[in-house]
């Protein structure tokens, strides 16, 4: 089954200095016992990013909201399973129940929005 999510088949490690995390990437604490969700949103037709939509980390307070190139990063996530859900003015939302986020890790999530027909 096809599916336009493009998580890391393997989390990267963020310790032992195989990848350098970006500043406000870690936890809130600055502790790295949590994951990190990072990704981009862009429109289905034209591929273009999508500023302003909504990413958020269902049963949780967690959550952000992207950037002027559609990107995001949510930081401080407890090891889990977790469903993501992602809207935006104009757009489809779209749900995705099984986003494992690992403690040290940096998973990737894509997601290409389709437009709402009126």
């Amino acid at each position: 089954m096809w599916c336009d999510i493009g998580l890391t088949a393997q989390p990267i490690p963020v310790g032992e200095n195989r990848i350098l995390v970006p500043h406000g990437w870690q936890s809130q604490n600055g502790d790295l016992d949590t994951g990190t969700l990072v990704g981009v949103i862009t429109d289905s037709v034209s591929q273009r990013p999508l500023p302003g939509a909504i990413v958020r980390v269902d049963s949780t307070k967690l959550g952000a909201i992207t950037n002027l190139d559609g990107r995001f990063a949510v930081n401080g996530i407890p090891d889990g399973i977790y469903s993501i859900s992602i809207s935006d003015v104009g757009y489809k939302e779209k749900h995705f129940p099984s986003v494992q986020i690992v403690r040290n890790s940096i998973t990737f999530l894509r997601v290409s929005m389709v437009a709402e027909r009126w």
